[in-house]
């Protein structure tokens, strides 16, 4: 149960939306109180400055690469692609496009309709995942579906970390190299997201 002005808080990446089950495990909630909690027991210690002095780069751009090459061919085999940066996309991708952005206008009804506040978060990507997409491979994929969501919404903010950089140039922040946050990387972004929730206005500490 969330109470009023909960914040619902929706992550995108440039592919999400050509999953046809991209409505089922999509979104996460931060109350008020989580977010407080947030604060105080996992990001109260640290500023950034800290993180990054005391935690050096340890992942390689070699090893980087491999991974996210392997990761960007994944993405290719399951959604049929020949690459990242054609905006042609098939008609089932194009499907299932206009299908997730019915859900996702759906979603941000829901928020408003029961007093919580959704908030878009376009996930942070490395340099090196970031060199596979083109602008209009995004355009299409993921930004003109996301604007054709809200467009008939209440004001929705988005806070579009993807080629942010603070997250673009650290490959330690990452897991795989560029897409999946590690512990650090997760600190810091959940650190940089409930500063700008305050300075968007929300009241979290």
């Amino acid at each position: 149960h969330l109470c009023p002005k909960a914040i619902v808080a929706i992550t995108l990446a440039p592919c999400v939306m050509m999953y046809r089950s991209f409505h089922q495990n999509n979104g996460s909630c931060l109350s008020k109180s989580a977010i407080k909690s947030k604060i105080k027991s996992t990001l109260g210690r640290f500023n950034y400055g800290d993180i990054t002095d005391y935690y050096p780069l340890a992942y390689s751009d070699k090893l980087a690469n491999k991974h996210i090459s392997e990761l960007a061919q994944g993405w290719k085999t399951l959604f049929s692609l020949a690459n990242l940066k054609e905006s042609n996309l098939s008609n089932e991708n194009i499907k299932n496009i206009q299908f997730n952005t019915i859900i996702l206008s759906k979603m941000i009804a829901f928020c408003y309709s029961h007093d919580f506040v959704p908030i878009i978060v376009i996930t942070p990507m490395s340099n090196i995942l970031n060199q596979y997409f083109s602008d209009d491979f995004v355009n299409t994929a993921l930004l003109n579906p996301l604007n054709k969501a809200i467009e008939n919404s209440h004001s929705v903010h988005i806070l579009n970390y993807r080629k942010d950089p603070q997250f673009c140039n650290h490959n330690s922040f990452y897991l795989d190299g560029g897409f999946r946050l590690s512990k650090l990387g997760s600190k810091v972004f959940m650190r940089r997201f409930l500063i700008d929730l305050k300075n968007l206005g929300y009241d979290i500490a």
